[in-house]
C-alpha cells in the first residue's frame, strides 16, 4: 500500500491589500506518495508557488489543513517541518567556500563531524572535488548543484523546488533537468517541484498538477495531461494544441461525431456529456495533422505560412474561419507546401479528443 508523504486539504490562501481580497488558491486537494516527484505547472500568478511556500510554512493558508506523513503541519514553523528548499537564485553565500556552504545546515543544526556527509552530497551531485572552491568560480549548473546539494546534506523528508533552473540558459536547462531527475530516483525523495516549462514538467514529473487562476485544473501524469487533457485550457498549456470549434451531430458510446469550421464531418473519441447540437471543441496536437494535395472529399485548408525547422515543416493553415498548426516530418523527397495553396488535412483519428469547455 502506498504511504502518503504529504496531504492537502481544501486549502485556499487570500490575501488582502488595499481592503481588496484576491484568492490566490482557492481550495486545493492533493495527496503525494512518499518518493512521488509532483510538479506544479501554469502561468505566472496561478498559485503554484504560493501552494509551494504554504507547504514549506512561508505562508499559513486561510482555510485547509497540510500533513506531511498524517501529521498536521499546517501552522508549524518553517524551521521544524524538516523541509529543504531549492530557491531560484540558488542563495548561496558568495564569501564561504562551497564545503562551508553545504554544511551551513548542518553547523546550525548542531552537528558534528559532518566532513563525510558533505562530501558524499558533493559527489551525489557530481562535485567532487570543488570544497575549497567559492560560488563565483563555478557556472549557474554548478551553482545550482551546490544549492542542490546543501538541502540533500540535510537529508529532509520533503524536497521543494521553485523554479530552479529558470536562471540557466536552455541547453544547461535541459541536462540539468535530467540530472535532478536521476538524483531524485536514486535518493527516493519526495519532491514537490514548481515550474511554468511545459517541457521541464513533463521531463521531471511523475505527476503533473496544473493550475490556473489559484485552482487545480488537472492532476494526472505526463501522459495522461498531454494525451487525455480535460479542458481547453490544459490542452493549449501542456504543448501545442489546435482547439478547433464543431457542432455535435451524431453521439455514440464514448465518440461523437461533428462538423468542422469547413462542413466536413469528423468522429472521434470523448470522456465528457453532448448532446445534439452543442459545441464541442476538438483538440488536435499539431504533430499529428499531416498535409497532402488537395483532393475533392478530404478537408480543405490553405497554406498560411511554412517553415522548414530541420526535422519538420512547420505549416499554418487557414482551416474555415480557423487558423491551425501542423507540424509534419521532414523526409529529403518531400513536398513542401508554399503560401497560399490548397492542401487536404489527415488527422490522426485515434489522438483526436472532443472536450466541452
Amino acid at each position: 500500500m502506498s504511504e502518503i508523504a504529504l496531504s492537502l486539504k481544501n486549502v485556499t490562501k487570500v490575501f488582502v491589500k488595499d481592503n481588496m481580497q484576491l484568492k490566490a488558491v482557492d481550495n486545493t486537494n492533493l495527496e503525494v506518495e512518499k518518493g512521488e516527484l509532483v510538479t506544479f505547472l501554469g502561468p505566472s500568478g496561478c498559485g503554484k508557488t504560493t501552494t509551494l511556500r504554504m507547504v514549506a510554512g512561508f505562508e499559513i493558508p486561510s482555510e485547509g489543513t497540510i500533513t506531511f506523513a498524517g501529521k498536521d503541519m499546517t501552522n508549524v514553523p518553517v524551521n521544524q517541518r524538516g523541509i529543504g528548499f531549492v530557491f531560484q537564485n540558488y542563495a548561496l553565500f558568495p564569501h564561504m567556500t562551497i564545503y562551508n556552504n553545504v554544511a551551513y545546515g548542518l553547523k546550525a543544526r548542531g552537528e558534528k563531524n559532518f566532513t563525510e556527509k558533505v562530501k558524499n552530497a558533493l559527489a551525489l551531485v557530481g562535485l567532487a572535488g570543488t570544497e575549497d572552491k567559492y560560488p563565483n568560480e563555478l557556472s549557474g549548473g554548478e551553482q545550482q548543484r551546490v544549492a542542490l546539494a546543501r538541502v540533500i546534506v540535510m537529508d529532509p523528508a520533503l524536497l521543494l523546488m521553485d523554479e530552479p533552473l529558470s536562471n540557466l540558459d536552455a541547453k544547461l536547462r535541459i541536462h540539468m533537468r535530467t540530472e535532478i531527475r536521476k538524483l531524485q530516483k536514486k535518493l527516493g525523495i519526495t519532491c514537490l517541484y514548481v515550474t511554468h516549462d511545459q517541457a521541464e514538467a513533463l521531463t521531471v514529473s511523475d505527476r503533473i498538477v496544473v493550475m490556473s487562476r489559484g485552482k487545480v485544473e488537472q492532476v494526472g501524469s505526463p501522459r495522461e495531461v498531454y494525451n487525455n487533457p480535460n479542458s481547453a485550457f490544459v490542452a493549449d498549456f501542456i504543448g501545442q494544441a489546435n482547439i478547433i470549434k464543431c457542432k455535435v451531430i451524431e453521439l455514440k458510446e464514448g465518440r461523437i461525431t461533428a462538423t468542422l469550421p469547413t462542413g466536413n464531418e469528423i468522429t472521434a473519441r470523448t470522456e465528457q456529456e453532448f448532446k445534439v447540437g452543442d459545441e464541442a471543441i476538438l483538440v488536435a496536437r499539431p504533430e499529428n495533422i499531416i498535409i497532402e494535395d488537395f483532393k475533392e472529399g478530404d478537408i480543405p485548408a490553405q497554406v498560411i505560412n511554412s517553415l522548414f525547422v530541420g526535422n519538420h515543416v512547420e505549416y499554418e493553415l487557414q482551416l474555415g474561419d480557423t487558423v491551425i498548426n501542423a507540424n509534419v516530418p521532414h523526409k529529403p523527397d518531400m513536398k513542401i507546401f508554399t503560401d497560399g495553396e490548397k492542401v487536404s488535412l489527415v488527422m490522426d483519428k485515434k489522438t483526436l479528443l472532443y472536450l466541452n469547455h
